[in-house]
């Protein structure tokens, strides 16, 4: 066999991308690595439906929906009175955008990738339409219960996307005939003649709603969201993407970026005055966007509360004076002895549930709040509820791996700073039962031996730049070491844990008591 030259080969590579330049920002759908894949090689593959061009969708669950993605995309057809040729048209005209998103190669012809996106992209819209309006229920196929969890399931695997941006234009396209936007919201019966800016939005709206309410009814965490704070498609990738959207609240994220923002104050950062001072007003502003933030969820780091201020010029007066101060008198000020205690032990691991609860610290659950709120203080740690069901290990490693690979926009990975957190309070199953007790774990899987194991391994082979709860860590690292809460913790369990110890306690410090008095009065006579 003749060996092929390297220019021979680079001419064959250019004919099989021809028309491709492929731009790592809109790349955004991969194939997980090998070494993730280890934790569980089956989260990522879907069970019943496949969609896009990673998986076959003949051999997938034996090709249990092909017949029904026919019959759906017909039924959409009836409904809209568009013509098949029409969706085809549509995505023919951005067929090399969705192409570049899938960081492989595509085999599939351009004619054959168009179809496979209409039929995939009305499947999905016209499922979430029917489940909205109940007439799901109607169709044979989801009159098996286990039907319609299974493929919610599948529609959130990293592997098993659609460009978002796809299902948008589809989407559009199959509401073009409707003169009058509707709000589907049934709490509110309103109809309102938009114009085609605001239509656009209202229908991109529309879209996130029917996705949002689909995912909610089958996830084990419950989510509070407005719809309308993901109107833009800029920063959704796919469904799963839409889905980390609505887990991941924005206090975090601004939280975050004001500790960026104070590590470079710290370290002093900066190439001129210029980037001095405009760190200086976005960590002011940050201070009042969190101040507000707070108000809808807590998170474990505090900032000073804001000031208002009426120019420009008393803005920066008033943060870079008190910072400039500070990076001066860091050291030498009593009052940051224990900020420089704290980064000392800065990157240290927590220790386990039942190992701060002997160490004194109370844990709850907090009963009104968004996925996954850690907060700690003075020894009282309130924890969000999270429910271990069948496949919350597959939606919680698919997040994760969307994290890994295409949460650009910041570096914040905020599932795996939770999940990681919790394993951080999770060794043994002794560590779950405590959890348990206390309401913050819902173990519907029966054994707490493995939710102990499928915490501990969900954060192998990832990799992590910023650690959002460092702060709470360093907090409940200090109230460790203090010797005074560990005695007052071990006295509370060992006297004071039920009445008859704290009688027989009680009774020992009575006969002190009495054996002292006695003492004291033959000294005196």
């Amino acid at each position: 066999m003749t060996r092929k030259t390297l220019s021979t080969r680079i001419e064959e590579f250019e004919e099989k991308h021809v028309g491709l330049t492929r731009n790592v920002n809109e790349c955004c759908m991969y194939r997980v690595h090998k070494q993730l894949r280890k934790v569980n090689k089956k989260a990522y593959k879907p069970v019943l439906l496949a969609i896009g061009p990673y998986n076959d969708q003949s051999k997938v669950g034996q090709g249990f929906m092909e017949e029904h993605k026919l019959q759906y995309l017909h039924q959409m057809l009836k409904i809209t009175k568009v013509h098949v040729e029409t969706y085809i048209a549509t995505l023919k005209e951005l067929e090399e955008r969705p192409r570049n998103c899938y960081g492989e190669h595509i085999r599939h012809t351009p004619e054959e990738f168009v179809e496979m996106m209409v039929l995939d992209g009305c499947l999905i819209i016209e499922l979430f339409h029917k489940y909205k309006t109940r007439d799901i229920l109607e169709d044979p196929i989801f009159q098996m219960k286990w039907v319609l969890p299974r493929i919610a399931h599948d529609l959130l695997l990293f592997e098993n996307q659609l460009p978002f941006f796809v299902l948008a234009k589809l989407f559009r396209k199959s509401e073009s005939n409707n003169t009058h936007v509707v709000d589907i919201d049934e709490e509110k019966d309103e109809i309102s003649v938009e114009s085609s800016t605001s239509t656009d939005q209202v229908i991109q709206t529309r879209l996130n709603d029917l996705a949002l309410i689909f995912f909610s009814c089958f996830l084990p965490c419950q989510w509070n969201v407005d719809a309308s704070s993901h109107n833009s498609t800029e920063k959704i990738n796919h469904l799963l993407s839409l889905a980390h959207e609505a887990f991941t609240p924005l206090l975090p994220l601004m939280v975050c970026q004001r500790l960026k923002l104070g590590f470079r104050f710290k370290n002093a950062e900066f190439e001129h005055l210029l980037g001095l001072i405009h760190a200086t007003i976005s960590i002011s502003l940050l201070d009042i966007e969190i101040d507000h933030a707070r108000e809808r969820q807590e998170v474990g780091v505090k900032c000073k509360n804001p000031k208002i201020f009426k120019h420009l010029v008393g803005l920066i007066c008033e943060a870079i004076i008190p910072l400039l101060a500070k990076m001066k008198n860091m050291r030498k000020a009593k009052k940051f002895k224990r900020l420089h205690d704290l980064t000392k032990i800065e990157h240290k691991n927590i220790h386990s549930a039942t190992e701060l609860e002997e160490a004194g610290i109370k844990f709850k659950k907090v009963e009104k709040s968004n996925v996954f709120s850690i907060k700690f203080n003075n020894g009282l740690m309130e924890i969000s509820p999270l429910g271990i069901e069948d496949h919350t290990e597959t939606y919680l490693q698919n997040l994760i791996a969307y994290e890994q690979y295409c949460h650009r926009h910041n570096d914040v990975n905020y599932v795996y700073n939770d999940v990681c957190f919790m394993d951080h309070l999770i060794n043994t199953p002794k560590d779950v039962e405590l959890l348990r007790r206390k309401g913050i774990i819902r173990n519907n899987l029966g054994d707490d031996e493995v939710i102990s194991t499928m915490v501990n391994k969900l954060g192998h082979y990832v990799s992590i730049s910023n650690n959002l709860y460092a702060r709470t860590i360093m907090d409940v690292n200090m109230h460790c070491r203090r010797r005074r809460n560990v005695w007052m913790a071990k006295l509370r369990h060992d006297y004071f844990n039920n009445p008859w110890a704290l009688v027989s306690f009680m009774g020992a410090v009575l006969l002190l008591a009495l054996a002292i008095t006695q003492t004291i009065f033959s000294i005196i006579h």
